[in-house]
């Protein structure tokens, strides 16, 4: 192992920049590109990297294909994941020509990357265990750690937890071993947004904890910002809303100080601008807003994208419900033509379907009624095709809203048992206290009906005698 990768397989991209800054031959080119790359340092990538195309003929096919690899690299950290597809695939031929099998498994890895982002999950754990078993082959401990790692992943947003845990803990004895601080830092952070997702936040925060304290040694203000990130998130499904942003102001005032990863920073803003949503303040979500509208990145499709997101968050946030209502454009067009960033879709299609569960309240359209079926079924279909389990539990409690709103009291209940039933084969502990509050409101929502009806002089006798027994025994039977 050369000093060069042995500086990038610790994660000590400055040092790596420092030894490499006077570019005195390809190799220092490259090595100085990609560290830049790796801090964030996007435009002075950018730059080295097409100087290299304009000299490209003076280089061998190894060479090509390295550049060609970085190129797609930039193209995916900006957004374009098409113009990235093309090029890893160009840079895969150019290894398989000259029979690299280490530039294979790498294109092989960057492919899996580019259809796990674009929810192809299947896809990319194919193309992930084939990368995997020629780094097997090769023996190089650290990019088989990376490959285990990178199916830990798949299989975690494909919501087979146990799977997951299997591969990361694989991972993880060899990071150890090696002493390979950046690998173990982001493995760290993975086992914890796994414990997390189990709903088990003690684990998850032990892990996380310990992945800070490795990223601060190495000195990466992208990779320590995104671990307070990831703790302000655990506190954000814990409801501790405070707390939350706390970690994720931290993260944004490393990003601003010490990071020039744009993109990095705009996702952390879109994610405080979430929590401020939840806590109902408009004056700082504007505020945090007109942030994230300084933020320039040339060709970026996915910072107009956050762009697009938080004000259509910003608009929801209103208490007046014709502003609420004034979002459904925004995520309209977001879900019609969002088909780079899972996350971004998953959460419009929630905040679409609520905002037209609230506009059925109003108005009680059939063409709306129709509609919140047709994005429950968009989003079921993405969460059944990708097994993403979490998101099937919250189509489950979606149905069930929509059954309480039309008063099919037993189906908003069934719905409910089957999210229980996921929760319990997939051990998602946190989901248990969703689904209690959610029974909880059915239950009053019941209780409030009765009410009305004792309270009401329109009804005949007969016709409050039935609808108040029917109440009753779904009351006995969803919550004895």
């Amino acid at each position: 192992m050369s000093n060069y990768e042995r500086l990038f397989n610790e994660g000590d991209y400055q040092g790596l920049i420092d030894v490499t800054r006077d570019m005195h031959d390809i190799g220092d080119k490259y090595w100085y590109a990609k560290a830049n790359y790796h801090i964030g340092n996007i435009e002075l990538a950018t730059e080295v990297v097409d100087q290299f195309f304009h000299d490209k003929d003076k280089y061998n096919e190894e060479w090509n294909a390295k550049f060609i690899n970085m190129k797609g690299l930039i193209y995916l950290k900006k957004g374009d994941t098409s113009k990235a597809k093309e090029l890893f695939r160009d840079s895969l031929i150019i290894y398989g020509s000259i029979d690299d099998k280490a530039g294979i498994a790498s294109q092989l890895n960057n492919l899996a990357a580019i259809h796990e982002m674009e929810g192809q999950l299947d896809k990319a754990l194919e193309y992930d265990l084939k990368s995997l078993e020629l780094r097997r082959d090769i023996g190089i401990k650290p990019d088989i750690a990376s490959s285990l790692n990178n199916i830990g992943n798949i299989y975690a947003n494909k919501g087979a937890l146990n799977n997951a845990l299997e591969y990361y803990m694989e991972s993880l004895v060899i990071a150890e071993k090696l002493n390979n601080n950046r690998n173990l830092a982001y493995l760290l952070n993975n086992i914890g947004s796994l414990y997390s997702e189990k709903g088990e936040f003690n684990l998850a925060l032990e892990y996380f904890q310990r992945s800070f304290k490795i990223k601060c040694n190495i000195g990466n203000s992208t990779d320590v910002a995104t671990t307070l990130i990831s703790i302000g998130d655990i506190y954000k499904s814990k409801q501790q809303y405070d707390i939350s942003l706390d970690y994720l102001y931290r993260a944004k005032e490393r990003l601003e100080i010490n990071s020039s990863d744009k993109l990095v920073l705009a996702k952390c803003i879109v994610s405080i601008i979430e929590v401020q949503a939840i806590h109902d303040d408009t004056e700082k979500i504007d505020l945090t807003i007109a942030e994230l509208n300084n933020i320039n990145i040339k060709n970026s499709a996915n910072l107009e994208l956050y762009k697009q997101y938080s004000q259509a968050i910003r608009l929801k946030s209103s208490k007046r419900h014709t502003t609420k209502l004034k979002s459904v454009g925004i995520f309209e067009n977001i879900i019609s033509t969002n088909d780079f960033d899972f996350y971004i879709l998953i959460r419009s299609l929630k905040h679409m379907i609520e905002l037209l569960l609230l506009e059925y309240q109003l108005d009680e359209e059939k063409e709306v009624f129709n509609e919140i079926q047709k994005y429950i079924a968009q989003l079921q279909e993405i969460a059944e095709r990708e097994q993403i389990v979490s998101e099937n539990v919250s189509v489950f409690i979606i149905q069930s809203k929509l059954a309480l709103i039309v008063n099919n009291f037993d189906k908003a209940y069934q719905f409910l048992v089957q999210a229980e039933e996921f929760i319990e084969i997939h051990q998602l502990k946190h989901y248990y206290y969703r689904i209690e509050d959610e029974k909880e409101n059915l239950k009053q929502y019941i209780c409030d009906l009765k009410k009305q009806l004792d309270d009401s002089s329109v009804l005949s006798l007969i016709d409050k005698t039935k609808i108040y027994d029917y109440l009753n025994e779904v009351g006995r039977i969803s919550f004895q």
